[in-house]
């Protein structure tokens, strides 16, 4: 009994029904261990990370950590980044970003590949080089300049690869718009879109 007048009862867990019968009044109180708690307290972190992950708005995020995920294991990467956000890693020297991203060698020359998609399709530079990656199978390192325009991109690639990369694309979707894409032959080679000027 408190000094309230209350009392506490510690029973074992499947007989509350008979404590109610006998003390129909009573309240139960639920204890939260702090292993629950710290169970709990991650779950909300989670759900927090899932809301920016549907919402989509990670595109220049992907564009940035592109070469880490190239180097490192995906889940090791998240981890860091969980640290660094919650506080309780602390940011060592960083290397120069020249060593994080080496330029990738030329082996033969840049092609540019026009890409059906643009500004117009609010269609980001990150959009682009999250698609080359994932579903083109391009190295981080040999995507080049990416030039977003209206209603097309631009994008440089190694020319040895320039085909097999137009074919992978077509067909893709970004922003639910689906992707034809060609080798640009520059202005006089092929019609140029609309939107260019």
């Amino acid at each position: 009994m408190t000094g309230a007048g209350d009392v506490i009862l510690l029973v074992p867990p499947g007989t509350e029904r008979h404590v109610a019968r006998i003390a129909p009044g009573s309240t139960p109180l639920q204890l939260v261990s702090p292993a629950t708690a710290a169970a709990e307290h991650d779950a909300g972190l989670r759900a927090q990370i899932a809301a920016v992950i549907a919402k989509g708005d990670d595109a220049a995020a992907l564009y940035a950590l592109g070469p880490l995920f190239e180097q490192c294991d995906a889940q090791r990467v998240a981890a860091a980044l969980f640290g660094l956000w919650r506080g309780t890693l602390s940011v060592p020297d960083a290397p120069a970003p020249s060593r994080l991203a080496p330029p990738a060698a030329d082996t033969g020359g840049i092609a540019k590949i026009w890409i059906g998609a643009g500004k117009k399709d609010d269609a980001t530079v990150g959009d682009f080089v999250a698609v080359l990656i994932k579903e083109a199978g391009m190295e981080r390192a040999k995507i080049g300049r990416i030039e977003l325009r209206d209603t097309f991109a631009l994008v440089e690639v190694p020319a040895a690869d320039a085909e097999g990369i137009v074919q992978r694309l077509t067909g893709m979707t970004i922003r639910k718009r689906k992707l034809s894409a060609r080798v640009d032959r520059g202005r006089g080679g092929g019609k140029a879109p609309s939107g260019r000027r």
